[in-house]
C-alpha cells in the first residue's frame, strides 16, 4: 500500500518545479522585453500567468488531501 502522504509530497515537489519554471518564463519575458520582443514577452506572461493559477489549484488539491488523510486516521 502507498504511504499516505506520498501523493500530496509528489504533488507538492511537482507544484514546486512549476513555480520555479514560472519564475524562469518570467525573467525570459523582462530579457525579451529589453530587446524589444513585447508581444512574444506578453503571451509569455500570460502562461505564467496559467501556470500560477494551476499551481494554486494544486496547492489546494493538497490541502484536501491532507485533510482527508489526517480525517481517516
Amino acid at each position: 500500500m502507498v504511504h499516505p502522504k506520498l501523493v500530496p509530497a509528489v504533488l507538492a515537489s511537482l507544484q514546486l518545479n512549476q513555480m520555479m519554471i514560472g519564475e524562469a518564463f518570467e525573467e525570459i519575458a523582462v530579457w525579451l522585453e529589453k530587446e524589444g520582443a513585447t508581444e512574444t514577452a506578453q503571451k509569455l506572461r500570460v502562461r505564467v500567468g496559467d501556470l500560477r493559477f494551476n499551481a494554486e489549484t494544486m496547492d489546494r488539491a493538497i490541502i484536501e488531501l491532507l485533510k482527508t488523510d489526517e480525517s481517516v486516521h
